[in-house]
């Protein structure tokens, strides 16, 4: 057992991937005044039990921590930031996801609260901003490429448009930021669809099932609450890439392919057909190693998705963004390549397969 005297959960031995097994508090000659130390097992495994031991504040010991937190949920470090993190399980705006580890759900709990920026807007805009400019951090490291996400201004300005439904589910603790998933809803060809867009997770809580917890619930609510036959996302294609833009891409702290495998799992396909983000503001370029990807959700209904379906479903995307970004040249460039697949049904394909083309045609 390793002990670890003094650290605060900002530092990179913080308690993100590990399960509270048992506490205790105590004064040493190190560290005059209370102490409290966690008896923790790191949940990847690799490690065995340690004990961490933080400075309490001088009131006394830290309280027990409730089952489930991803980072402790009380002691000394009562900054603006925690207050604010901690504030947003009052909020209308937040909902709690849950899940229990194990077969019977017999292992530890991960729990986090889960916010709709949208909804935060429109109620407490001062705390929204406040959420966002936290965020943004790990967003912008979740996709190094500069290209490929929303800039800071846009992404805020989409989010107070009351004319768009595009949204940001931003993942808390009461110590931390964990990530982020951007989605909206459109009508296409008299369906409702979903869309996705940008789930981050921040890479010191990877590992802990929480992408795939927030995709699953994000999926159910679409297809139980508002009835939408299929859930539509980008996905960067390793294919397309050359070895520059892999080695951009891996500073996200996740490997190209390892992603389309994450996706895969969570029952995504790919359209084989061409896919280009048009740029998201003046100065930056369109990105051409993108691909579609879709999951349908209502078994009951057939999906068919044509060369026409994909241009509605880029325009959902993407027009939102016409009176801030150069948009609509990048669309006539899909209009000409997706007029092969006009009146055709696309084929959907396993994320690992190589598509019919290998590049712009």
């Amino acid at each position: 057992m390793s002990q670890h005297e003094g650290r605060h959960p900002a530092d990179p031995l913080r308690l993100s991937s590990v399960h509270i097994v048992n506490q205790a508090s105590e004064a040493t000659s190190e560290a005059p005044g209370w102490v409290q130390q966690y008896t923790v097992m790191p949940l990847s495994g690799e490690n065995p039990l340690q004990t961490i031991a933080f400075p309490a504040m001088a009131d006394g010991p830290r309280p027990k921590e409730g089952p489930g937190d991803i980072y402790p949920s009380s002691g000394p470090w009562r900054t603006p930031q925690t207050e604010l993190l901690r504030s947003l399980a009052l909020e209308p705006a937040t909902r709690r996801i849950e899940r229990s580890v194990g077969v019977r759900g017999e292992g530890p709990a991960v729990a986090f609260n889960s916010t709709s920026l949208r909804a935060l807007i429109a109620a407490n805009p001062e705390k929204a901003v406040a959420l966002l400019e936290l965020y943004y951090p790990i967003y912008s490291a979740s996709f190094p490429d500069p290209d490929e996400r929303l800039p800071y201004d846009t992404l805020l300005s989409l989010l107070k448009d009351p004319r768009f439904s595009i949204n940001v589910d931003i993942l808390t603790s009461e110590r931390g930021i964990l990530g982020g998933y951007q989605t909206h809803v459109a009508d296409v060809d008299g369906e409702l669809v979903s869309l996705g867009d940008y789930l981050c997770i921040d890479n010191q809580v990877k590992g802990m099932g929480i992408a795939q917890l927030v995709y699953r619930s994000t999926i159910a609510d679409r297809r139980e609450r508002l009835g939408a036959i299929a859930h539509f996302g980008e996905v960067n294609d390793p294919i397309l890439m050359d070895a520059a833009q892999q080695a951009v891409d891996r500073k996200s702290g996740t490997d190209p392919e390892a992603r389309l495998r994450f996706w895969e799992k969570q029952g995504r396909l790919m359209l084989d057909v061409p896919w280009v983000q048009p740029a998201t503001a003046p100065g930056l370029v369109p990105v051409e190693y993108m691909m579609l990807t879709v999951h349908h959700l209502d078994q009951s209904r057939p999906l068919r998705i044509t060369g026409e379906t994909v241009q509605k479903v880029w325009d959902a995307y993407y027009l939102p963004l016409a009176e801030v970004a150069p948009v609509h040249e990048t669309r006539r460039e899909m209009e000409r390549l997706l007029e092969p697949y006009r009146g055709r049904e696309v084929p959907l394909l396993p994320l690992t397969t190589p598509r019919s083309f290998t590049g712009r045609v």
